[in-house]
């Protein structure tokens, strides 16, 4: 799966928001689900775990193996909902300039 999202924010500012607690619960669990605990600690080789609670505890587990600040994150992330299944992430940061015109060509 490849997914692209453009964001109007200075790359350590989103790259910020992958390693926060604060920053990560919001968006980890969706609906009624919340976030009790996410304790993220990204150092090369580091260990994760992300409680998501809903009608019942979702534990997602990972470990750091690539991080190039305001750059590059590679994660391996695992869930309890699917058996422990490992997949590896990666999150690319990179920098656009949009240009913006009215009619004609460029």
């Amino acid at each position: 799966m490849h997914l692209v999202r453009l964001m109007p924010a200075p790359r350590a500012r989103v790259f910020e928001t992958w390693w926060e607690p604060d920053f990560i619960k919001p968006w980890v669990a969706s609906g009624a689900m919340t976030v009790p605990a996410a304790p993220v600690d990204f150092r090369l080789g580091s260990l994760d775990e992300i409680h998501m609670q809903g009608d019942e505890l979702f534990v997602t587990r990972g470990e750091s193996r690539e991080i190039v600040p305001d750059e590059k994150l590679v994660f391996t992330r695992c869930c309890s909902a699917f058996d422990l299944r490992e997949a590896l992430a990666t999150i690319s940061l990179k920098a656009f300039i949009a240009v913006a015109w009215k009619g004609g060509r460029m």
